[in-house]
């Protein structure tokens, strides 16, 4: 079976390919696409009527870089201050408000 695979590059750069599948429904993204999208180990996919649209998925790096981007200088502050304790520490360190106690209960069962 064949198809076509339209995918569009960083650049805004068009590339149309005609792409064998396989019978277990398996395609090869050649590799100047995979570079041009910086695709490294998956992809999304997303079906839209009779199209396939894949896009490359978001690294770990950059996944982390918009969780930070949402820490208010206090939350940076507070992991700045515990960088390097245990859980165990981190968790006796909770221990010590009523609010962290509550916490504990909660979720250790404690």
């Amino acid at each position: 079976m064949e198809g076509n695979i339209n995918m569009v590059g960083r650049k805004n750069e068009n590339m149309t390919y005609t792409m064998s599948v396989t019978s277990a429904g398996q395609v090869t993204i050649p590799k100047n696409m995979r570079e041009a999208l910086g695709i490294t180990d998956s992809v999304e996919v997303e079906m839209k009527g009779d199209k396939v649209i894949m896009t490359r998925t978001k690294t770990l790096r950059e996944r982390m870089a918009e969780i930070q981007a949402t820490f208010t200088p206090e939350m940076k502050k507070r992991i700045k201050e515990n960088a390097g304790k245990t859980a165990n520490q981190l968790r006796a360190e909770l221990e010590k408000t009523p609010e962290g106690q509550a916490y504990a209960r909660r979720v250790y069962g404690a």
